[in-house]
């Protein structure tokens, strides 16, 4: 009989926003059902997180994470297939997401009998003027105030008992997209305006494809002004 519940993210070399998912996670899933599908970290990294994690090494080789999105996302959607062979229900969420219930995951995933489900997104923003730099010692929400509703890019059908086929960017389904209340998913991207800031600059320095260029793929990791990056 399977498993009720696992969980999974695809990761490479996330040293920013995986410990505070791993830690948030682990809360609601055993740590080996918590899966880590890895497009090519370096083998220590890769090493040191199965050791209480289980870690899936892809099939499909990457040189730039977002020039090769869509290997990504076609790896992503196989692995969520593979796993609902040995659980019942999967829930992906990237390692910069938070989904809370306030049951939580655990008790929600228990008493539910949804096909699927998807998240209420917001965004989390830091307003640098207002607010001190992010202490990652301190509970997150406790130094933000501001968040904002996000119903396209991050309200997602993210638990599932059945196959889904995500689009491009994980945002929508072929299958119309049914809300709960209070299945919430947070979005830690602007978590910290110096950690994205950074963030930014170092992908957008990164040798981009021209394809990428032209059809403006991920074009918010391509800027790399900081007056740009401020609008």
């Amino acid at each position: 009989m399977p498993r009720r519940r696992a969980i999974f993210t695809n990761i490479k070399n996330e040293n920013t926003f995986l410990p505070t998912w791993l830690e948030y996670y682990s809360r609601f899933f055993d740590t080996k059902d918590i899966f880590i599908l890895d497009f090519g970290s370096e083998k220590e990294y890769t090493e040191k997180l199965s050791e209480k994690f289980s870690v899936i090494e892809a099939k499909t080789p990457i040189n730039h994470w977002f020039d090769d999105l869509p290997k990504v996302f076609d790896e992503v959607i196989k692995t969520h297939n593979e796993l609902l062979n040995s659980y019942e229900y999967v829930l992906f969420a990237e390692a910069d997401e938070i989904i809370y219930h306030p049951m939580g995951l655990d008790n929600y995933i228990e008493n539910t009998n949804h096909d699927y489900t998807t998240c209420t997104g917001y965004e989390l923003i830091h307003l640098p003027e207002k607010e001190p730099k992010l202490d990652k010692n301190k509970k997150i929400l406790s130094q933000r105030n501001y968040w904002y509703r996000e119903y396209f890019h991050f309200s997602k059908t993210s638990l599932s008992r059945v196959p889904l086929k995500w689009g491009i960017g994980y945002h929508n389904t072929e299958e119309p997209k049914r809300f709960e209340e209070d299945f919430v998913l947070l979005h830690l991207h602007k978590w910290d305006y110096d950690q994205c800031l950074e963030r930014h600059l170092h992908w957008g320095k990164t040798n981009w494809s021209q394809k990428s260029i032209d059809e403006e793929n991920c074009w918010h990791y391509q800027i790399t002004e900081k007056e740009k990056f401020n609008e």
